[in-house]
C-alpha cells in the first residue's frame, strides 16, 4: 500500500471499526473484513489486504494463531483508534 493520506485514513478508519467491534480491548480478536462490513467502509479484497499489512506494519494488529482472517489489536492499535474521529 502506498501510504497516501487516503490509504492512510482507510487504514485508521478500519483500526476505528474493529477496536469499536471489539469494545476497545487490546489483544482482542477481529475479522477486519466483518468491521469493514459491519461499519459501511466499503473496502473491497485487494484493498482489505493492503491496508491490513499496513496495519501490521504500523505495530496495530498482529495475526492471530490459528484463526483464518482474524486479527488482534494492540495496545498501540487501541491507543492509535481512539485519536481517529469518526
Amino acid at each position: 500500500m502506498k501510504p497516501t493520506m487516503l490509504n492512510i485514513n482507510k487504514a485508521k478508519n478500519l483500526l476505528r471499526a474493529m477496536a469499536e467491534v471489539v469494545g476497545w480491548n487490546a489483544g482482542a480478536a477481529v475479522s477486519p473484513e466483518e468491521a469493514s462490513r459491519k461499519h459501511a467502509l466499503g473496502l473491497s479484497g485487494d484493498e482489505l489486504e493492503d491496508v491490513e499489512g499496513y496495519m501490521s506494519s504500523q505495530g496495530w494488529i498482529d495475526p492471530t494463531p490459528g484463526a483464518q482472517g482474524v486479527r488482534a489489536l494492540t495496545a498501540a492499535g487501541v491507543d492509535t483508534a481512539r485519536k481517529v474521529r469518526p
